[in-house]
């Protein structure tokens, strides 16, 4: 009895699931407030799941809910049944919304328009991408540079934080007599690494803030700073315990890393490409920030108004 109420339980839980997955769906558009086609693609029985009122339901459909719910919810596991469940409804919905030809609806339209746009940019960037891709040769150029520039030394440190420099002279006046600098970090230290004796393990220089970096290498193997450090936190002692070259990472190890990093630059110049070729005007006018008066909302001009003014200040020119 208690296995058959949690049985029934779960059906819900899954039930009410896709029904909300269902509803963000309709609401973002995820899949089926593509613009309609009278002409569905033909599927053959055996590419089949389901069929519903003479149309059929892919097997294809059904692998992409599985990745949609994957991608909303990661680990969450529906049974093949519920998932064609949830695919039956849609297409009952999508067949009244046929009934009802909700596609000319205005505001549906303008939906539809929207989503086909936006939909059309992301391909064009997928097929910039697909055209244009990154070789071995760009990454390891690539790799090359960040591996250069990130050169030079690694260093391991403790440190103590306090609120202010008269607390940190006291500090350092215990450790020129001999205190112990773990110790004095987890009795006086206000930071997170107070609990380990201030320390801050392996780093390099770009990880930690400026003046910080500058007293780590200023400092001796084993040397503690003389003079307290001031950044953003609060006022620093900083002990430097060791320094190495820095171990870079091989090629292979961050190549698929560096893939996007390219990705991104390529699509940037594509992008700064079509917009230095294309005519573009801008029809609103920034407020400006000195005048109160000018912090009005902005002002959209139409095409013809634009021409208009463009008119009237040229016959005004003539006539001078």
């Amino acid at each position: 009895m208690h296995q058959h109420h949690k049985k029934k339980n779960k059906e819900k839980t899954m039930k009410s699931f896709l029904l909300i997955l269902l509803s963000a769906c309709l609401l973002t558009a995820c899949d089926n407030l593509k613009k309609p086609v009278e002409d569905e693609p033909a599927i053959d029985i055996s590419d089949a799941v389901a069929i519903v009122n003479g149309s059929y339901i892919s097997k294809e459909s059904l692998a992409k809910l599985k990745q949609e719910i994957q991608q909303r919810s990661p680990g969450m596991q529906f049974s093949q049944k519920d998932l064609i469940e949830e695919l039956i409804q849609r297409k009952l919905l999508l067949n009244e919304s046929k009934k009802f030809n909700l596609a000319n609806n205005p505001e549906v339209a303008k939906k539809i328009r929207e989503l086909t746009n936006t939909t059309l940019s992301q391909s064009a960037l997928r097929h910039f991408l697909q055209t244009h891709e990154i070789t071995d040769d760009e990454l390891k150029t690539e790799y090359d540079k960040q591996v250069t520039n990130g050169g030079g030394q690694e260093f391991k440190a403790r440190h103590i934080l306090v609120k202010t420099e008269d607390d940190a002279k006291k500090i350092i006046a215990h450790l020129d007599e001999g205190g112990d600098f773990i110790t004095l970090a987890q009795e006086n230290s206000t930071g997170p690494s107070a609990v380990n004796g201030g320390d801050l393990g392996w780093f390099s220089p770009q990880q930690m803030v400026p003046p910080f970096t500058e007293a780590v290498i200023a400092l001796a193997n084993g040397q503690y700073s003389q003079q307290a450090v001031k950044t953003d936190f609060g006022w620093h002692i900083v002990l430097r315990e060791d320094s190495r070259a820095k171990q870079a990472p091989t090629f292979e190890a961050i190549k698929k890393q560096l893939l996007p990093v390219l990705q991104r630059q390529k699509v940037k110049e594509y992008l700064s490409g079509l917009r230095d070729a294309a005519e573009v005007d801008f029809l609103v006018s920034e407020p400006s920030t000195d005048d109160p008066e000018n912090n009005k909302p902005l002002k959209v001009q139409s095409i013809d108004d634009k021409k208009a003014e463009e008119t009237a200040a040229t016959e005004t020119e003539t006539t001078k």
